[in-house]
């Protein structure tokens, strides 16, 4: 990948101003999991096209993936002020939030992609995870048990889902809770 950067860098140098050169490095930054490399360039193509929706979205997305999550939600607020029907700058928001501890904002945002896609298991997993750090237990149970209704067994995150429901409907979760100090 470093012959592959220096490539990029080098032809970003020669032509710094051409859209399309920067939207390519981003995704070939974005596809070898170099986001703060693709971050760069994001920003020098946000300075000539502000409003590219792409660009934006993969601003957010890429915010994301470094654990920049407050950074991530006003290029994703951006998005959907222009089009409020983009399920993954929703999406992608929603988690944003969730990762900050909006957890208001981050349920608002999953509740309008439930109604969207109402077996879309990502979006249980969210509301779950809400209700679980809002210590609401039987929202957290009705969602966690909707997650594993419609995702796939046998993954790690199902297991999870799965090792945190045996414990909310034991109760030894609260027990935990009562018993760890503040």
């Amino acid at each position: 990948i470093v012959g592959a950067e220096v490539a990029v860098d080098a032809t970003l140098k020669q032509f710094p101003g051409d859209e399309n050169l920067l939207a390519t490095a981003t995704q070939v930054y974005m596809a070898y999991g170099c986001y703060s490399n693709a971050l760069g360039v994001i920003e020098q193509l946000l300075t000539l096209a502000p409003t590219n929706m792409n660009a934006l979205i993969n601003k957010g997305y890429a915010c994301l993936q470094i654990g920049a999550f407050d950074q991530a939600i006003p290029p994703l607020t951006q998005v959907l002020a222009m089009d409020t029907t983009n399920h993954s700058a929703l999406l992608n928001r929603a988690i944003a939030y969730l990762r900050s501890e909006k957890l208001d904002a981050a349920q608002n945002d999953y509740e309008v992609l439930q109604k969207a896609f109402p077996t879309a298991f990502q979006i249980y997993y969210g509301l779950a995870e809400i209700a679980w750090q809002k210590k609401d237990t039987n929202a957290a149970v009705r969602n966690y048990q909707l997650y594993l209704a419609n995702a796939q067994t046998n993954t790690p995150e199902a297991k999870i889902v799965s090792e945190r429901l045996k414990q909310l409907k034991s109760g030894s979760v609260l027990e935990d809770e009562v018993r760890r100090p503040p």
